[in-house]
């Protein structure tokens, strides 16, 4: 049922004018044998490879998140996807806040 739900997001939700040619995966999924096969099976069309090939420890999958999500905010740049979200329009996500000096 993980396989099927990854593949159908990945049609359902991409939106570019470019196709989506490479899925990676991370988190403990990549580790089970028989979810990998199911994920070439589903999306012959593209190459799936795990974030550890790319030397990207697929472990700190949260942490990988968070720092994208601050260069994001600090570059200004959007973080959402609004199709995804229901969100009305894109946002930059977060916010720096600097410390309270002499608290």
């Amino acid at each position: 049922f993980t396989a099927i739900t990854i593949a159908h997001a990945c049609e359902r939700f991409w939106t570019g004018a470019t196709p989506i040619n490479e899925v990676l995966v991370s988190g403990g999924g990549r580790r089970n044998r028989t979810l990998m096969r199911m994920l070439h099976e589903r999306m012959p069309f593209v190459t799936v490879r795990t974030t550890d090939e790319l030397g990207l420890d697929g472990d700190a999958k949260e942490a990988i998140a968070f720092a994208v999500l601050a260069h994001l905010t600090l570059a200004g740049i959007t973080g959402n996807i609004p199709k995804v979200t229901g969100a009305s329009h894109p946002v930059v996500l977060g916010k720096l806040v600097p410390p309270r000096l002499n608290v």
